[in-house]
């Protein structure tokens, strides 16, 4: 069955989930809206996705990180009349924590560079979720790919060195793991949220770590590459909890092997 809104607006749809999304819901009949960098938010937004932020480059640029996450969340909370408002995060938050639940008390240290971003984040989140609306919500994202990320996160760069240069070179251990999530099922979550979601803020995730071994022999075997690791130091994870991606948005994310398998075909 085919759960979409009439009506929305995709802050940041130009991006690669933000465009992935407006596919989405383009695709199951939705009139979206897709506002221009500077736009002032509209008086009528209907469900609004605000998927404007930073990731690679966030430690070059601090200011626009905050300007994003916080700064330009505020004016569309404040000025667009929404019938829900949908606040992308991330599960980086939960770096160092003991636990990967929504429920989870956040530590962060504001003199860690480091922790810039979970702190932007953070704060864009406080305004949402301390918003007296109930339609304001949160979804927490992990770490989100696909063939059409043309950024350089990890999982991109990866397989464009093994596509182009035959050989990857990963920075961290093998036994370093993260959460990893297909956009398919990111954005199948993030369409739901308006509709079915019951929590105001909702981990969106595989609910599994992948380690970098897994991820090596994947693209040794897809594309002939050598792969060789090194021994950066790794923020540790908790497992992300998905039982209110699965209750709720009813998700049930696919296995990572299959998923990543298909962005190698689509890259090669």
């Amino acid at each position: 069955m085919t759960i979409a809104p009439n009506r929305a607006t995709v802050v940041g749809g130009h991006g690669f989930i933000g465009a992935a999304l407006v596919t989405r819901l383009r695709d199951a009949g939705t009139e979206v809206v897709i506002p221009e960098r500077g736009a002032v938010p509209l008086s009528s937004a209907g469900h609004v996705f605000f998927c404007a932020g930073l990731t690679a480059d966030f430690r070059v640029r601090l200011h626009d990180t905050m300007a994003t996450h916080v700064a330009l969340a505020q004016v569309w909370l404040a000025e667009s009349r929404f019938q829900s408002f949908t606040y992308l995060s991330s599960t980086r938050v939960y770096a160092g924590q003991s636990s990967g639940r929504e429920e989870t008390r956040i530590a962060v240290d504001p003199a860690d560079a480091s922790d810039f971003y979970n702190i932007s984040k953070l704060a864009g989140e406080a305004l949402v979720l301390t918003d007296p609306r109930p339609t304001a919500r949160v979804v927490r994202l992990s770490n989100i790919f696909g063939a059409s990320d043309r950024s350089d996160n990890f999982l991109t760069s990866v397989v464009g060195d093994a596509v182009t240069r035959q050989r990857v070179h990963i920075g961290t251990g093998a036994s370093a793991a993260k959460d990893y999530l297909a956009v398919e099922d990111a954005v199948e979550a993030i369409t739901r949220m308006p509709l079915r979601a019951e929590s105001r803020l909702v981990n969106v995730a595989s609910g599994t770590s992948t380690d970098n071994a897994t991820i090596g022999a994947a693209l040794a075997e897809r594309t002939g590459a050598q792969i060789t690791y090194g021994t950066a130091s790794t923020i540790g994870f908790p497992t992300i909890d998905i039982a209110r991606m699965r209750g709720e948005l009813g998700i049930e994310p696919e296995d990572f092997r299959s998923s990543f398998a298909r962005m190698l075909r689509a890259a090669a």
